[in-house]
């Protein structure tokens, strides 16, 4: 009998796990996935992600209607919204340490990991998808989506 764990046991979630898609303006095209229960969208007022290197900070929230918010690190956040990939992952909360962020999908599966960020700022809302991206070295700000 070998020693090792089940693949059951392996497969379990030690962290927070969200899958937001951003299918359309409607009312109705937010799509999120939390830890494997979908959480419906007349629930949910906003999910926010803000990096802030300036401040060593990393936060994500989902704001419901009804109360409740969720702190979505630490774990992985993937968001897909007008044929655009952002990849999250934060160690902890409020702490850049350990945070991995990636965008785009290639052919391989991964994304190109982005460096050199003052700050990301994502809003997501039912009929609103925004993401800006502020490069440290000269502060240029973009748009992703």
């Amino acid at each position: 009998m070998s020693n090792r764990p089940s693949a059951a046991q392996v497969a379990g979630l030690d962290t927070n796990l969200t899958w937001i898609v951003y299918e359309s303006d409607s009312a109705d095209g937010l799509h999120v996935l939390h830890n494997g229960q979908a959480i419906l969208t007349g629930s949910i007022e906003s999910i926010s992600v803000d990096i802030d290197s300036e401040k060593g900070t990393v936060t994500a929230i989902l704001v419901r209607r009804e109360g409740n918010n969720i702190s979505l690190f630490p774990g992985s956040i993937e968001i897909i919204a007008k044929e655009k990939r952002l990849s999250l992952s934060a160690v902890e909360a409020n702490n850049l340490e350990g945070l991995y962020f990636g965008i785009g999908l290639r052919p391989d599966g991964t994304s190109d990991q982005v460096q050199g960020v003052k700050s990301l700022r994502v809003v997501l809302t039912p009929g609103l998808a925004s993401a800006k991206l502020t490069w440290s070295e000269d502060s240029t700000e973009e748009t992703i989506f």
